[in-house]
């Protein structure tokens, strides 16, 4: 059988294997007891955490920062820990959430890709307008493309592909095909012409903005990802 790419956050790995190993890489970058830092260490952590079942639960009050420290059970090996920002603190099992991610997940990732021509398009777009650029949400200035994420303003990115597929008879009609070995990993739609209407429907329907990587991080902690 063929490996499946999946996807956490924006970020397409080409089989789950792969996916583990770029956790057990973070796990042995940093010394045990002390916090994760890199910023797209930080972010993949974030975004897996809204992989869980229950995010909301799992965040809680706010996360203040990802810990690296002993396993309780197995103490030869490295376990990441929530801290939050009102001082509870829970493990972070992220073997379960790479294994169990549902169609709907895989779904979503799929679309994302097809549109990224799109969003990059708008980015340059905007970089290409003479006089600062300013994020929304924080009010500071962003001055290189690699120092923004492009959202989606009300609706957020969910809520359009939820209007899509819900248009479609739910997300059983969307089969989805890896990309060949070689090229870019990720998936897309085997139908071709759903990613036509996909593409004409982002299109139309998206309204996008750049804000601050930092801005995004941020939402992330509380619980209140940005729409897009």
């Amino acid at each position: 059988m063929a490996s499946q790419a999946i996807s956490v956050g924006d970020r397409w790995f080409p089989s789950k294997s792969a996916a583990t190993k770029e956790f057990q890489r973070i796990l042995r970058s940093y010394d045990i007891g002390t916090a994760v830092t890199a910023p797209r260490d930080e972010q993949l952590l974030l975004d897996l955490v809204q992989m869980h079942t229950d995010p909301l639960r799992k965040i809680g009050s706010g996360i203040e920062r990802f810990e690296v420290r002993v396993n309780p059970q197995h103490r030869r090996n490295r376990s990441l820990f929530i801290v939050r920002s009102d001082g509870t603190e829970d493990d972070f099992g992220y073997t379960k959430l790479i294994q169990g991610q549902t169609i709907s997940q895989r779904v979503t990732a799929a679309l994302r890709h097809e549109v990224r021509d799109q969003i990059e398009k708008f980015r340059t777009a905007e970089f290409a307008k003479p006089g600062p650029r300013a994020c929304p949400i924080e009010d500071t200035q962003i001055t290189h493309p690699g120092d923004c994420h492009v959202d989606h303003e009300d609706p957020g990115f969910r809520e359009l592909v939820q209007r899509f597929v819900d248009q479609h008879e739910g997300w059983g009609v969307f089969e989805l095909y890896s990309l060949p070995a070689g090229e870019e990993i990720g998936q897309r739609l085997k139908s071709r012409e759903l990613a036509s209407q996909w593409h004409a429907f982002h299109a139309r329907e998206a309204r996008l903005r750049i804000v601050s990587v930092k801005a995004n991080l941020s939402t992330l902690r509380k619980g209140t990802r940005l729409p897009g």
